[in-house]
This record gives C-alpha cells, sequence and structure tokens, in this order.
C-alpha cells in the first residue's frame, strides 16, 4: 500500500485499541482492487465456512464505544470523509474479527481488530 490514503489511515489508528473482553489494536490491510465480499474476506483471513460472517453498520461495530473515546470518532470521521464505499463485517461469534472495508483510490482498504464477546 502505497499513498496518502495509506498515511492517513495508518495515523488515525495508530495507538488505538477496540475495547472489549481483551484489548485489541486497529491494523491496516490492503483487500486488493476487487469489491469486498464474505468470499473474499473468508479467503483473506483463512476462514472455514463454518465460521459466521455477517455485514453489520459501522454503528453497530463501534457500539457506545466512540461516544467516549475522540480517537474514535476521528476515526468514523476519517472512514467516512475517505471511502467512496464502507461495508462493515463481522467474522466469528465469540472471538471476533472486525473488519472496516473502504474503497479509495481504486483499492479497497481494511481496516480490522478483534474482540472477545462471551456476554
Amino acid at each position: 500500500m502505497t499513498g496518502s490514503v495509506e498515511v492517513l489511515l495508518r495515523n488515525t489508528i495508530r495507538g488505538l485499541t477496540f475495547v472489549s473482553e481483551t484489548d485489541a489494536p486497529f491494523e491496516l490491510v490492503l483487500l486488493g482492487p476487487e469489491p469486498v465480499s464474505t468470499a473474499v474476506l473468508r479467503g483473506r483471513f483463512g476462514l472455514t465456512d463454518d465460521v459466521p460472517v455477517r455485514e453489520i453498520s459501522l454503528s453497530e461495530m463501534l457500539g457506545t464505544q466512540d461516544r467516549s473515546e475522540s480517537r474514535l470518532r476521528s476515526l468514523r470521521a476519517t472512514i467516512e470523509k475517505t471511502f467512496v464505499a464502507v461495508h462493515v463485517f463481522r467474522l466469528g461469534d465469540v472471538e471476533v474479527r472486525y473488519v472496516i472495508a473502504g474503497a479509495a483510490d481504486g483499492q479497497w482498504y481494511g481496516i480490522t481488530t478483534t474482540a472477545i464477546e462471551t456476554g
């Protein structure tokens, strides 16, 4: 990944964590030029067919976290102004990987994090 989009996204997520039963950092991955789908994500993250993958809203993913965390509000604003298309996916049940997939400059980028959700 090169260019200003990558730099902007990396700077936005640097040091940012997603709070759950385990706090996990956000990471940036290049998903390629093709539109993101559940099949693309299964292949990219090595998921078997029994792992649930569903599309959710950005608000559903962030929940109330971005209300109290200014950096998460900044992440949301960056996503909304940078990407021409945004899809958020939830991969798994208890050990969950979230993928915010966004298109910019002819590429799909993924901002990922993990969460443990037992409750």
